[in-house]
């Protein structure tokens, strides 16, 4: 009995708790004048700052997306940007190949009256340290069928000079026209005056074994000869730049080369 009364007590103060509740909530609800309720203000209060937070995080989330989009394109286009500069690197290179072809035709066509069995173009890949007006070094040899004392030309056709010992199976050693130790049996264009040319180890060279008899001047045109067996007929050679009578028998005179060494990029060696 005493267990039942318990029961029924504790049962009716929670009906009373859940009576007061009711009677604040809607006392709290009623409207002061024309103002908002206190639930309403209490509503406000908490909810407001949430929207904002709300309206900020999605705008930062659009600012995102959107830089998300805008680096995407770049970097898509940054791509089609690589993938066309590919393409004209190798436009490029095979419009340089062409270009080096039809240079090297116009070299071969360019020297003279010869018909040669062939050619191999070169890359100069060194220099002689001691005098660049000496030696080069090319990248072609006994592979590329490089022997000793083959004829070598640059690309407007002139003559650089010719192929020396050592020869190695990929590399070639190069005597310039301006050697001190060349010798290239030369003449005087469209003119039956014969000479030797030699280097001095400067840009100049000496056009030797010239009579004094023999009437020329300045400007002419320096060629092969032909009769040295090594250098085929009429591969130029350069211009006369200086002339003078001696008190010996022949006269001093000296050649410009039409070959500049600093801009032997590649050079043709030629096959008789």
């Amino acid at each position: 009995m005493k267990l039942f009364f318990k029961k029924r007590v504790k049962d009716g103060y929670f009906l009373l708790l859940i009576v007061l509740i009711n009677i604040v909530l809607i006392s709290i609800q009623v409207p002061k004048g024309n103002g908002a309720s206190f639930f309403e203000k209490s509503i406000f209060a908490i909810f407001t700052p949430v929207n904002n937070l709300f309206h900020e995080l999605i705008s930062e989330t659009r600012g995102i997306v959107n830089e998300y989009l805008l680096l995407k394109k770049i970097h898509e286009e940054n791509k089609r940007l690589r993938e066309e500069n590919l393409k004209l690197k190798f436009r490029n290179l095979d419009l340089e190949e062409k270009i080096r072809q039809i240079k090297t035709e116009k070299a071969v066509n360019l020297s003279g009256e010869n018909i040669f069995s062939g050619y191999v173009r070169a890359r100069t890949i060194g220099i002689d340290p001691s005098n660049p007006f000496e030696n080069i070094y090319i990248n072609k040899g006994l592979n590329d069928k490089i022997k000793k004392n083959q004829c070598v030309i640059d690309y407007n056709g002139n003559l650089v000079g010719k192929t020396i010992e050592p020869i190695g199976k990929n590399y070639s050693k190069v005597q310039l026209a301006t050697s001190k130790n060349s010798a290239v049996g030369a003449k005087i264009k469209d003119k039956n005056i014969i000479g030797i040319l030699g280097g001095t180890g400067s840009y100049e060279c000496s056009l030797n074994y010239i009579r004094n008899i023999h009437s020329m001047g300045k400007n002419e045109e320096v060629e092969t000869s032909g009769y040295d067996m090594i250098f085929p007929k009429g591969i130029k050679i350069g211009r006369v730049v200086k002339v003078e009578n001696t008190n010996s028998l022949f006269k001093k005179i000296s050649v410009k080369p039409y070959f500049v060494y600093e801009e032997l990029e590649e050079v043709l060696v030629i096959f008789k």
